[in-house]
């Protein structure tokens, strides 16, 4: 991102990828961070295809899809990280803010059960400082099914557990930045297995450690150069292949039909579990799902 004015409240330090939903559309996003600094592409992803993509000279105002209700002395507040994102004359991120901010939460039991969640004033103060819009989305509404506030002994009500953890900001965006989260773990998973692939065949070795939980799956380890693990899981009852990295940060997973897979990847993997003593469901057993092959349409 040229020009960019990092502010990095919030992400010193951090190497990762962070994950954010659009305040105004389906689009969401993920980012990468390296050392505390943002650094290209700016990877989008939208819900609904019309939104994909970023408009010539827009705005865009973001949240970290991660959130944390905090008790500030009778008050209530909802901690995120907000972002700001300058779109430049041709479609392109041209500046990036970035700023730790709070919301006031307010709880309304009467009448039509609500919850609004107001941006305090001092976060209003620290975004005009740090360069944000005053058009910085300020308050977001939810209406709340009474089912989801209990009673108090003495009178009064209160908010059942999670209610608030499980509000998603801003509220259009449930089940926060899923799509970009799956779609990217599935694209480091994919480069991942590329790498052990290539680094093996370059090597001429055999890295890979199997195990035959059942008669009918294989699981494939690797060890990667870096501390990751790669896992492949082959079920030849389901028909499906599933790819697990796993290292410190958490793991990202990839799960393909056999129709979709390698047909040698296949072939090694039901040679190996029969050396193991499984009984693999042939690849060409005639029944559905199967998997076409140029001697066997």
């Amino acid at each position: 991102m040229a020009d960019s004015q990092d502010k990095q409240d919030g992400n010193d330090g951090f190497t990762g990828y962070r994950y954010l939903v659009d305040a105004a559309n389906t689009r969401q996003y993920a980012l990468r961070f390296d050392a505390g600094q943002p650094k290209p592409p700016f990877d989008i992803y939208a819900v609904m295809p019309r939104e994909n993509g970023f408009r010539a000279n827009e705005t865009v105002f973001a949240f970290d899809d991660e959130k944390k209700i905090t008790a500030k002395g009778d008050r209530l507040v909802a901690e995120l990280t907000a972002y700001q994102v300058n779109i430049g004359d041709t479609g392109n991120p041209r500046k990036l803010f970035v700023a730790s901010v709070e919301y006031d939460i307010a709880a309304e039991v009467d009448n039509a059960p609500q919850i609004t969640l107001t941006l305090t004033e001092a976060s209003r103060t620290q975004l005009a400082a740090e360069g944000f819009s005053a058009d910085f989305p300020a308050a977001f509404t939810y209406q709340i099914d009474p089912e989801n506030f209990r009673h108090k002994q003495g009178g009064g009500a209160e908010l059942r557990p999670g209610v608030l953890e499980s509000l998603p900001v801003p509220p259009h965006q449930e089940g926060g930045a899923f799509l970009a989260r799956i779609s990217m773990q599935q694209k480091v998973a994919q480069a991942i297995a590329r790498e052990v692939k290539q680094d093996a065949a370059a090597k001429n070795t055999d890295v890979r450690d199997y195990a035959a939980p059942d008669a009918q799956t294989l699981v494939e380890k690797k060890t990667l150069g870096d501390g990751d693990t790669l896992k492949i899981v082959f079920n030849f009852e389901s028909r499906r292949v599933t790819e697990s990295v796993f290292n410190d940060k958490g793991v990202a997973l990839a799960s393909h039909k056999f129709a979709d897979y390698d047909l040698d990847a296949l072939d090694t993997a039901f040679a190996q579990l029969k050396k193991m003593g499984g009984t693999p469901r042939p690849l060409n057993d005639g029944k559905k799902p199967g998997l076409p092959r140029p001697d066997n349409p």
